[in-house]
């Protein structure tokens, strides 16, 4: 059973502005804190190559606390308008040092989500119940609401999702980002559309976790003894019927014809005497 764990308060903050949108702290591959948001939330998209110019790809004066100017630069990692993900990182640390250390002080007081992602909801006539989830409102609340995935985006049920949330995370009941708000519709899952290189650490993490969990599970049930079944004899009218039922179904025994007519001969020359 999964325990439904509300968000702490102090996690809004790790919820930051990144242009007209949102955006969130998590932790890189190399430890580094990166800003996972909606693709949509960029200014304008990068070139499509993967030997752009410096420029091209750092968006300045980009992120910053809710509800204030945005003053902090930030690098382009990855964007995919499909899915509508985007990832920034710290600006380059040679040319754009400034930046670079800018970027690092703002983001170094931020706690970082952890990441995961949820199963397929399981299809059938009736409408499921799906998993229970969170997302932060324009209030700064956590509100509950309920999420399915059949292999692709996310769709949630009973939250109230308003223009300004864009790239807001998506929790699941365990607090674990699993998704980023996007759209009215489906919402990007966040293991689904992000590539492996990002989540690398955390994916090696979660298969630890889960080899561990499973284990302690076969321990437990090699340790766990065995009931033994005992049987108890028929009694009263159980066994009344359990005879009649023997009798009923006990085969009857045949006689060899040879045998039975030799039987005939013998008892019929009984008491009679040979002429001489």
């Amino acid at each position: 059973m999964t325990t439904i764990i509300k968000p702490p308060v102090d996690m809004a903050a790790s919820v930051v502005r990144v242009g007209g949108g949102r955006g969130f702290i998590v932790t890189g591959n190399n430890h580094s804190k990166l800003v996972i948001t909606a693709g949509h939330c960029l200014p304008v998209m990068p070139p499509c190559m993967n030997f752009s110019d410096l420029s091209e790809r750092t968006y300045r004066r980009l992120i910053g606390p809710i509800g204030r100017k945005p003053t902090v630069s930030a690098e382009c990692m990855f964007v995919d308008p499909i899915s509508d993900l985007a990832v920034l990182g710290p600006p380059d640390n040679q040319d754009l040092s400034e930046e670079c250390d800018a970027y690092e002080a703002f983001v170094e007081r931020l706690a970082a989500f952890s990441t995961a992602d949820i199963l397929p909801t399981p299809l059938s006539h009736k409408m499921p119940e799906g998993d229970i989830g969170w997302v932060l409102s324009l209030a700064g609340e956590w509100q509950q609401c309920r999420m399915y995935q059949v292999g692709g985006p996310l769709w949630l049920s009973g939250a109230s999702i308003d223009a300004g949330m864009s790239g807001s995370p998506i929790l699941s009941a365990s607090g674990r980002a699993v998704g980023v708000i996007a759209s009215n519709h489906a919402q990007p899952r966040l293991w689904h559309g992000l590539p492996s290189w990002i989540f690398r650490a955390e994916l090696k993490r979660e298969i630890s976790r889960r080899m561990e969990r499973t284990q302690v599970e076969r321990a437990q049930a090699r340790e766990a003894p065995r009931a033994k079944v005992k049987h108890n004899p028929p009694r009263g009218l159980d066994a009344i019927k359990l005879g009649a039922l023997s009798t009923l179904t006990k085969p009857k025994r045949t006689q060899n014809p040879a045998r039975k007519k030799s039987a005939k001969m013998s008892r019929g020359g009984k008491g009679t005497s040979s002429l001489s």
